[in-house]
């Protein structure tokens, strides 16, 4: 009954999807984005290929600052999980076993809105290469996301574009909503 819901729940917000990109504002707007097409791929594909850079040089640059070497067994169980997702339970209880000779590092940091604001109020970012490495990975999320749903809003049909804007500003909203309350 529950999956029977959720199935509703999603031809739901397809029809309304199809209906609001019927309607002659949002579909004026859309139109307009399909006569700038080309420009805007290239802007969207620009914004992710640099999210991507950025993200993936923090990310990088965190491992080579902080990585801890991984052991054989951590590697296995990463990949397990890994693998595991989506996969009936069966397969995911089973071992994964990795023969040969492996590398690997790991790290890991964590931290809140309410961190991130007092880091960038107080000018910690500017100083500490930790915080730098954060800000880093947070914009790069931030513009590969900003890149792969718009590449969605500037090539799929109406009712895609319309699920795309509304994630977008759903994503945009809360996330400034959360900052502003940390």
């Amino acid at each position: 009954m529950k999956q029977l819901l959720g199935w509703a729940r999603m031809f739901g917000l397809v029809l309304a999807a199809a209906v609001l990109s019927e309607m002659p504002g949002i579909k004026h707007a859309f139109e307009a984005v399909d006569r700038l097409r080309d420009p805007l791929l290239g802007v969207a594909i620009g914004l992710a290929a640099l999210g991507f850079a950025v993200f993936m040089g923090g990310i990088l640059s965190m491992l080579m600052a902080s990585g801890e070497p991984m052991t054989h067994e951590e590697i296995e169980a990463a990949i397990g999980q890994r693998q595991g997702a989506g996969e009936p339970a069966v397969w995911r209880a089973s071992a994964h076993r990795v023969f040969g000779p492996t590398a690997g590092e790991q790290a890991a940091t964590e931290t809140t809105f309410a961190g991130m604001k007092d880091a960038w109020r107080s000018g910690e970012w500017r100083r500490d290469p930790h915080w730098r490495r954060l800000f880093l990975i947070a914009s790069g999320a931030a513009l590969l996301t900003y890149g792969l749903f718009g590449l969605f809003l500037v090539i799929g049909p109406g009712p895609i574009k319309v699920l795309v804007a509304g994630a977008l500003l759903y994503a945009t909203v809360m996330t400034t909503r959360g900052f502003a309350r940390a």
